[in-house]
């Protein structure tokens, strides 16, 4: 540590707590690329709701079916969880 609180390093990843998970991902060739996709998915998504505006209500149905459905899921998941703890509690 040096005297000014920050840590010693020669550049910002070795600086960073979780400098080497990135600087991991920055030496992969796809991982840029990988990263855009969400963004040029939301910006498409925001386009086609300028220009056809129910989709909007599509979009919001598919997404409220989607959670629903996930949340009944881990529902079901800690259902079966907490039978399996009572089960080996000694």
């Amino acid at each position: 540590m040096a005297e000014n609180g920050t840590t010693q390093g020669t550049d910002a990843t070795e600086m960073c707590p979780m400098g080497s998970m990135c600087k991991g991902m920055m030496e992969k060739p796809g991982s840029g690329f990988l990263l855009m996709i969400p963004g040029i998915l939301l910006v498409l998504g925001g386009v086609l709701i300028l220009v056809e505006p129910r989709i909007l209500f599509w979009l919001v149905g598919i997404v409220l079916i989607l959670v629903g459905l996930a949340v009944l899921f881990f529902a079901g998941f800690m259902r079966r969880l907490s039978a399996r703890a009572a089960s080996t509690e000694v």
